[in-house]
């Protein structure tokens, strides 16, 4: 198994709306650079139909933002692979880069705690998320008051790396990739509502690019116009982003290897 074989995106809405436009069009990113690879939409009804065993904290949590972050630890502890945000466009393949990596996050620049949770992958047996998993009810009580970020966020990944609960130099490391590997675009452009490039990312030897949206809409519009452009870019411009999308014809991406 490598960390390619399949890549998993969270999607909870609690009546079931289909994806956005933007978002099948980023997930499809992925699927043209890897065509091997299996892709996995989490939903309240794939948890539900399929009987997953989800930590009790995921029901604990009445943050949706907070749902969405223990699920993601959980899924990479028990089943292993890739977790990508849904705003997250894949530029080339990525299994150069994973080789024989076990488990990584990636840091990015702007945020104070120093890695995010956005882009994240592991085999099983790797330690970190297990531990994570494990330590994630208590933190929850510690900080049941405070924000989302705080409790189940980029934060507690920055603590438990700190906090030398994880061993680093286990037979199972951790990688940290830098900002300029899956996340060069910074989130003070998004906040300004400049375009990305993709042709320089994908020169730069960025493997994708972040667009941060924001999960309570502070960007709303600003984020919606870029997602247009990166619709356009990638060869979908007949589509409408922020607009409902039950499923997508598979196309040829511009930069794709399809």
């Amino acid at each position: 198994m490598k960390l390619t074989d399949t890549f998993h995106f969270i999607h909870l809405d609690p009546n079931e709306a289909p994806l956005t436009a933007e978002t099948q069009v980023f997930m499809q990113s992925f699927r043209d650079w890897h065509p091997a690879a299996q892709t996995m939409v989490w939903t309240y009804a794939k948890i539900r139909d399929e009987g997953h065993a989800v930590p009790a904290q995921f029901y604990a949590e009445t943050d949706l933002r907070s749902q969405a972050n223990v699920l993601r630890y959980w899924i990479l502890a028990t089943i292993g692979g890739i977790y990508c945000d849904t705003d997250v466009i894949c530029l080339r393949n990525w299994d150069e880069w994973t080789g024989d990596k076990e488990a990584f996050v990636c840091q990015f620049e702007e945020m104070r705690v120093g890695v995010t949770n956005c882009i994240m992958g592991a085999l099983p047996g790797n330690t970190f998320f297990p531990n994570l998993v494990a330590l994630l009810p208590g933190l929850g009580l510690v900080y049941q008051h405070a924000p989302f970020m705080a409790r189940t966020g980029s934060q507690i990944l920055f603590q438990l790396l700190a906090s030398k609960k994880y061993d680093a130099s286990s037979e199972h490391p951790l990688i940290v990739a830098e900002p300029a590997v899956f996340c060069p675009y910074k989130m003070s452009q998004a906040n300004a509502g400049e375009v990305p490039n993709l042709d320089e990312l994908t020169a730069s030897g960025s493997l994708s690019v972040h667009l941060w949206a924001s999960t309570d809409g502070a960007r709303g519009d600003k984020y919606l116009s870029v997602a247009q452009r990166m619709m356009n870019a990638l060869g979908y411009p007949n589509l409408v982003a922020g607009t409902p999308l039950e499923t997508l014809s598979p196309r040829v991406v511009a930069g794709g290897n399809a």
